[in-house]
């Protein structure tokens, strides 16, 4: 899709702009940093991710403790 690939260009260019005062004028060097930038920030995503779901698993878990309390013949 046209416009999906529009936005990577410019999610990744945006990264770019953001190293570049940064780093010299090499261009190589600044995409590589603004793609090992973009690729940490997918980790610490990826990582909120798991704690969400995991958080999320013990909610229900307890939810279910609570309905089995109060309800002992529901499974």
């Amino acid at each position: 899709d046209p416009d999906y690939l529009d936005g990577l260009v410019e999610f990744f260019e945006a990264h770019y702009r953001e190293v570049s005062p940064k780093r010299g004028g090499n261009p190589y060097k600044q995409a590589v940093l603004a793609a090992l930038n973009i690729t940490e920030e997918l980790f610490r995503e990826r990582d909120r991710n798991e704690e969400l779901k995991a958080n999320v698993r013990e909610r229900c878990e307890r939810i279910q403790e609570l309905i089995q309390k109060i309800d002992p013949t529901r499974s």
